[in-house]
């Protein structure tokens, strides 16, 4: 079975949008996993965005860096979130 295959044609089903965030240095997970995502998916429904300089977790060059923060304004912007105040 092939599960990246399987899954994006149920997303293709259920018309999601989807977003694969990668750091540009990550060395876990492999490269060409963002591209296969959108390959199974479809490039009107998958969006592949990559941070510079982001490792899987954090930023070689930057201790202090995260993922995940400089991730969240692309992502909420993916996802229409506003802060309330």
């Amino acid at each position: 079975m092939d599960w990246t295959k399987e899954h994006g044609e149920r997303i293709k089903e259920m018309g999601k949008q989807v977003m694969v965030v990668q750091g540009t240095v990550d060395k876990v997970i492999h490269e060409d996993v963002p591209s296969t995502i959108q390959k199974a998916v479809g490039e009107e429904l998958c969006e592949v965005k990559w941070l510079e300089g982001y490792g899987h977790a954090g930023a070689p060059e930057n201790a202090k860096g995260y993922i995940a923060g400089a991730a969240a304004k692309t992502v909420a912007e993916f996802l229409n979130y506003s802060k309330r105040d």
